[in-house]
């Protein structure tokens, strides 16, 4: 399966420094126009499948890959494991605010990427449990095909880590634009990661 991982555009300067996580955002017009630039970089390749997070802004990207699909009929499939990571009482929150009103949340969280949930959202293993289980049943669905999946910082980055070994606690140090598009490649041996964060909006 040749798999291509769209992170949504960038959304509404108001947000910059928030946690939002999971819930909705919209798009600013650059967001808007990342997209479509994903978009019309994707129509080189015939997809066969088109998934998408629920979330409004992942869904523009989506439609943004259907309009310029080579396949007129292709249509795009809601998962919510493609759902950004749940933040719990931190959404809304910057955070020197996070700081302020739960002093112990950041330090908790940090020292057990894998289970923490105090915030009442998800801990980054849970994030990544549901995600990569997502992304088995693609393999399992499409082989041998082109597969988009339009969503969000954490589920690429989760798909991203585990296809070149890397653990929770070097998650931060993957770099995903926004509107910008990963490309794997699944094998009967493994994953090739063929394309970073690739911003087709910047050329």
């Amino acid at each position: 399966m040749r798999l291509f991982l769209v992170r949504h555009g960038a959304v509404i300067p108001a947000q910059k420094g928030k946690f939002y996580g999971g819930t909705e955002v919209p798009l600013s017009p650059k967001g808007e126009n990342q997209a479509q630039a994903a978009g019309r970089w994707l129509a080189q390749f015939k997809v066969d499948a088109l998934y998408s997070s629920p979330l409004k802004r992942a869904l523009f990207g989506a439609r943004a890959v259907q309009a310029e699909a080579t396949a007129k009929d292709l249509t795009i499939r809601q998962l919510d494991s493609f759902r950004e990571i749940d933040r719990g009482r931190w959404v809304g929150l910057r955070y020197d605010e996070l700081e302020s009103k739960f002093p112990q949340d950041m330090t908790n969280h940090l020292a057990d990427l894998e289970n923490w949930n105090g915030h009442g959202g998800e801990s980054l293993g849970q994030l990544r449990t549901r995600v990569l289980n997502a992304r088995d049943s693609l393999r399992d669905s499409h082989q041998n095909q082109v597969v988009v999946v339009v969503s969000h910082l954490f589920p690429t980055v989760a798909i991203l880590a585990d296809a070149m070994g890397m653990p929770l606690s070097e998650y931060s140090e993957l770099q995903i634009p926004t509107g910008s598009v990963t490309q794997i490649d699944y094998s009967s041996t493994g994953a090739s990661v063929r394309l970073v964060g690739h911003e087709p909006s910047s050329l």
